[in-house]
């Protein structure tokens, strides 16, 4: 479908972030990790890398900001918050030096996975924002996705993102801040496919000039669904 592709502080969602630069082995640069649970009948994570504890008690909806790693070949495990044992997800993240990577930790137990996103940290030309848009929310299905400056109207306008199913990431898209604002006030919509009814209402998302973020579709655990704003450069 069209524009379907599968150094920010950390915000320190959880308990606590071990603060560490985790190596076993690959490349001798640094890369940046990023982990998010975006599973609903999960309740709770730890996150090794290469066998290490890194961040502990990530609950659902949350994040653990960029850890910083060795590029390369790294081993991840996500497991329920408090084992030792019996990984929810076990799998290899690869990363250049300086690359960005986040994994979102996604599906409904037992199938749950890690969907690896690669980041962009490259700065937007003059004016200019992106936004990637990922859908991980196992109940909204397929969605065409708005992204809508404050004032503009969504019934006329064809979908940013057309028909994005679940699991699937978007391209980043440009929005344009004017020229005499140094901001832009956007709201995102998911739509069911073929109509401006929408399953999920952004409000308004504040963007600045040579920001890059990514908006995560999830299931509300309360009914409906919610989103996560992930800042992947300020």
């Amino acid at each position: 479908m069209p524009g379907q592709f599968p150094r920010v502080a950390a915000a320190l969602f959880g308990l606590g972030l071990v603060l560490t630069t985790v190596a076993c082995g690959g490349g001798s640069g640094q890369a940046h990790l990023r982990v998010l649970l975006a599973s609903p009948t999960v309740s709770g994570v730890d996150v090794y890398v290469d066998d290490k504890s890194v961040f502990t008690s990530l609950a659902y909806g949350a994040n653990t900001g960029y850890i910083t790693v060795i590029s390369g070949t790294r081993h991840l495990q996500i497991l329920p918050a408090g084992s030792t044992s019996n990984p929810i997800v076990d799998e290899s993240v690869t990363s250049t030096s300086s690359g960005e990577a986040t994994v979102v930790v996604e599906g409904l137990s037992p199938n749950v996975s890690g969907l690896v996103l690669t980041d962009d940290d490259t700065a937007p030309a003059a004016d200019t924002a992106m936004l990637r848009l990922v859908n991980a929310a196992p109940n909204m299905g397929t969605a065409d996705v708005y992204v809508v400056a404050a004032g503009s109207s969504l019934i006329s306008g064809q979908p940013t993102v057309p028909e994005l199913a679940y699991g699937a990431v978007s391209s980043y898209q440009t929005l344009t801040i004017p020229t005499t604002s140094t901001t832009q006030v956007f709201s995102v919509f998911f739509t069911k496919p073929g109509t401006t009814q929408a399953v999920l209402a952004t409000g308004p998302i504040t963007f600045s000039s040579g920001q890059i973020r990514t908006v995560v579709a999830l299931n509300d655990l309360n009914g409906g669904f919610t989103f996560v704003t992930l800042a992947d450069l300020d």
